[in-house]
């Protein structure tokens, strides 16, 4: 509304900044800002030793303190707003520090919130609102219910037999449990790493991004309905997220391969020798000539091994 500089907005996110707002507030003098800004940049983390920097803040301050005056009441209404700010977070740290009591008392939700920040992107105020949102996992039978309820499923159109998904989510059920799975998937997604591991929504919002089949908050979207399954499963199964990734991922290629070999038992039955035995035969020649080339590349290796020059594949033991 003032034009204010950009490390002027974030003054109220740290402790430090909301001094400074407090002490400023009431000078109308640029030598008694840079006072302050001298004194409060003086030690701690972010400290400032350049004198010139600091009077290049204390002028961006002063400025946006006149623009505040062109109206002789925004002062106090800005330290109203700053007082309703503090206030609110004061209570939610309040909160906070009760849930915080409680899972010392409950071994459960101790249990439970110790599994949950186990997940990439997951620290321990989401888990806490995650598990305060979802109260007892044993409301939901199986993954999609929990999916449903936040909100993050499709919303469907039906009109007699037609049955019409749109990308639109219905946003049903607990916005606030949406709100925070959204964030964790969208913090994931932000500080993935090229070619990191470990971080499979993070990894599954990229692949969509660069596909170029999604946009960045359908693929957030996407990877948060995946994050909830994830939750799902780690809060009914009651073991980490690595232990429940490799599990799901086993589970998911034992299913791909029966549905493989479903899919071949049906092509044999429809088809007749003289149609699938060529198609085999080709897939068995690439094959040979992919294991050829490994033993030739295995020959030379141990060839060098051993400073023989070459070994023939045809002396390699398993030959």
């Amino acid at each position: 509304m003032f034009d204010a500089e950009e490390w002027i907005e974030k003054l109220h996110v740290s402790k430090r900044g909301r001094r400074i707002l407090l002490r400023c507030l009431e000078l109308y003098d640029l030598d008694q800002i840079v006072a302050v800004l001298t004194d409060e940049y003086a030690n701690g983390r972010g400290r400032i030793f350049n004198t010139d920097r600091l009077i290049s803040k204390a002028k961006d301050l002063f400025a946006f303190l006149t623009r505040i005056d062109i109206d002789a009441g925004n002062r106090i209404r800005f330290t109203q707003h700053l007082d309703e700010y503090v206030s609110c977070r004061n209570m939610v740290d309040s909160l906070y520090l009760e849930i915080i009591r409680y899972a010392e008392q409950d071994t459960q939700f101790k249990r439970n919130l110790q599994l949950l920040v186990t997940i990439p992107g997951i620290d321990v105020r989401t888990a806490l609102s995650i598990l305060v949102e979802i109260a007892d996992i044993n409301y939901f039978e199986q993954s999609k219910s929990l999916v449903k309820w936040t909100g993050l499923t499709p919303s469907v159109s039906q009109s007699g037999y037609k049955k019409r998904q749109s990308g639109r989510i219905h946003k049903g059920g607990n916005k606030w449990l949406r709100k925070t799975i959204w964030y964790a998937a969208s913090l994931d997604y932000a500080h993935l790493k090229e070619d990191e591991e470990g971080h499979p929504v993070g990894a599954f919002i990229r692949r969509l991004i660069k596909s170029g089949k999604k946009l960045y908050k359908v693929a957030v979207t996407a990877g948060a309905r995946k994050l909830t399954t994830y939750i799902f499963h780690i809060l009914t199964q009651q073991i980490p997220f690595e232990e429940m990734f490799e599990l799901h991922h086993s589970e998911r290629h034992e299913k791909n391969k029966e549905r493989k070999l479903f899919s071949l038992k049906r092509m044999l039955k429809r088809s007749t020798a003289v149609e699938i035995l060529p198609i085999l035969a080709d897939e068995l020649s690439q094959k040979i000539i992919e294991l050829n080339h490994t033993e030739t590349l295995i020959a030379k290796e141990i060839g060098n091994l051993l400073g023989v020059g070459s070994v023939s594949s045809i002396d390699l033991p398993w030959s």
